[in-house]
């Protein structure tokens, strides 16, 4: 549960983040969303690191990007998981953009926050929004039906179809929905390599705009689901 959590979180500060491109691990345009120890007028900060996160195993570049920073061949990162270790020296292409290779290693077990800290004399910003994790994560990338009615006196059933990207799988053993909401009543879920087929029921009564997720057991995020009013029974 925690590792869907964070994953859900990554995903959707992704989505809100890059215009929609949800599904790249790149951090390309990601606005300020750290925080900066410093007194400076024009404070350094963290604009973010690319990618967002690394998986177990993986050999990757790093690129860190700053706002008002000032890095040169003195500055150092470092990371506060145990499992990224540094590979070479790191590689200064501007004031406000450095880059470096790392190695994760294979220690992972499960979805690990990994606050990056850079460091160039006085100046030191965090970036929060960084994770390690134990395997690519599953991501459901869409769903049809997404809107679904409610009558006044009649229960609704309806057929979602759930999408998941190319590192899912799913199967009886992780294809069972939940929605977390009363009135949505997911039935018995069918597999099909990278999508779910579900029967939902929606009970009369549920209350139009009710916030309403499908939650697939094998996948790392959620997806919504809008409730609306019938003025059928």
């Amino acid at each position: 549960m925690y590792k869907k959590c964070l994953v859900q979180f990554l995903f959707l500060a992704l989505l809100f983040l890059t215009g929609g491109d949800a599904f790249s691990r790149t951090g390309a345009g990601v606005p300020d969303a750290n925080v900066i120890r410093g007194g400076d007028s024009r404070p350094a900060s963290c604009r973010g690191v690319t990618p967002l996160y690394v998986v177990a195993g993986e050999r990757v570049d790093l690129e860190i990007s700053g706002k008002n920073t000032g890095f040169d061949s003195t500055t150092a990162v470092s990371f506060a998981c145990d499992t990224l270790v540094q590979n070479g020296l790191i590689s200064v292409d501007a004031a406000e953009k450095i880059r470096m290779n790392v190695t994760v290693m294979d220690m992972v077990v499960d979805a690990d926050p990994c606050v990056v800290t850079v460091t160039t004399g006085d100046e030191v910003i965090v970036c929060e929004d960084f994770a390690v994790l134990a395997e690519p994560p599953c991501l459901l990338i869409s769903a049809y039906p997404t809107v679904l009615l409610s009558g006044w006196l009649l229960p609704r059933l309806y057929f979602v179809t759930v999408w998941g990207d190319g590192n899912c799988f799913f199967d009886v053993t992780n294809a069972s929905v939940v929605s977390g909401y009363s009135y949505l009543l997911p039935i018995l879920s069918v597999p099909f390599g990278n999508r779910v087929v579900v029967p939902v029921i929606v009970w009369p009564g549920a209350e139009q705009g009710h916030p309403a997720v499908l939650d697939v057991a094998g996948a790392d995020n959620f997806v919504d689901i809008t409730i609306l009013e019938d003025v059928l029974p």
